[in-house]
């Protein structure tokens, strides 16, 4: 959902083309049914697709805002807490996607701190950059 809900709502931002974003689009959905996204992308409407996407508000907003960055920050800080919650629940084919998963973040999350400590990046803005601080 969160990578169709980017496609989706850059598609708006940038004007792509409606055949190549449909064919963008991952056949399968989580919280959004898969017509919403359809909707989306025929209407190329900014409001319509803060209406239909309201689970990933957070993700929704700072693409409109033209922060793809942050936006797939946003992505990486829900898939997060979704793994974590898989992780707590223990031994299934989902915990162990969950540790890799989590691994990939911490691993994402150390280069940040080196990186910033690097280029001597203010502690508040790091921070704000730490998937697992969202």
């Amino acid at each position: 959902d969160a990578l169709n809900c980017f496609n989706c709502v850059s598609s708006i931002l940038y004007g792509f083309d409606k055949g190549l974003t449909r064919r963008l689009i991952i056949p399968y959905s989580f919280r959004v049914p898969l017509k919403s996204f359809e909707k989306i992308i025929s209407s190329e409407k900014a409001e319509l697709a803060r209406e239909l996407l309201l689970p990933y508000t957070r993700i929704v907003n700072q693409i409109l805002e033209g922060n793809e960055e942050l936006a797939q920050l946003e992505i990486f800080r829900y898939l997060y807490k979704e793994a974590m919650a898989e992780f707590m629940k223990g031994s299934t084919y989902a915990f162990v996607i969950s540790c890799l998963f989590l691994c990939e973040v911490e691993c994402r999350d150390l280069t940040s701190i080196a990186l910033a400590k690097q280029y001597n990046v203010e502690e508040v803005e790091l921070r704000r950059r730490l998937i697992s601080l969202g």
